[in-house]
């Protein structure tokens, strides 16, 4: 059994189809970018809300100590403060859940 040369026919609309699916590709790389910075946005914008929150009711950890402690390191500060900074970052969790 011998095989048709060509056993696909060629439309001049490949190209523009090619072209389309490329560009979809495109806006999927750059979506999937922009996701990643949304994330790290959201992150940073929560840890200084939680810095600014828990600084008005007189928690003393510095706004790098709170980043650490959300990024589970451990800091030099009062237990409670420290405590404090955990159950807020819990309490944004269960808020982005409801």
């Amino acid at each position: 059994m011998t095989l048709p040369e060509k056993f696909y026919t060629e439309d001049p609309r490949w190209h523009e189809k090619i072209g389309d699916i490329h560009a979809l590709l495109e806006r999927v790389k750059i979506s999937e970018e922009q996701s990643g910075d949304l994330l790290h946005l959201r992150k940073l914008s929560r840890i200084l809300s939680i810095h600014a929150s828990t600084a008005i009711e007189g928690n003393r950890l510095t706004l790098e100590q709170v980043t650490a402690v959300i990024n589970g390191k451990q800091v030099w500060g009062p237990p409670k403060d420290i405590k404090e900074v955990q159950n807020a970052w819990r309490a944004y969790d269960e808020m982005a859940n409801l």
